[in-house]
């Protein structure tokens, strides 16, 4: 069996969603211009500012409209980052829009 470190998983998904277009969440990260901030370009900076991940969480934005940086995310549960969300709406065509 492969070790898979958690912090390592969240940091390389992170950087697919905000940079990859084919990424069926693009729209939500990338393509709505949520920057990830240019320290943690680097996954050492990443690991120093937010530490490891904590067992069942995943990183969220504060501020869901600012950017992937320091002072704007923590390591959050599920049920606390769905009391932490934008309101969506669905057009006729049952896509989501703001």
């Amino acid at each position: 069996m492969q070790f898979i470190d958690i912090t390592s998983h969240r940091y390389n998904r992170l950087t697919v969603l905000k940079k990859n277009p084919q990424n069926k969440d693009f729209a939500k990260y990338g393509g709505r211009e949520i920057t990830i901030c240019k320290r943690w370009n680097s996954y050492e900076n990443f690991l120093i500012d937010m530490g490891r991940c904590p067992l069942g969480h995943s990183i969220d934005r504060i501020n869901n409209d600012g950017p992937y940086a320091p002072d704007n995310c923590r390591w959050a549960t599920s049920s606390q980052q769905n009391k932490n969300r934008r309101s969506l709406k669905r057009d006729i065509k049952g896509k989501f829009c703001e």
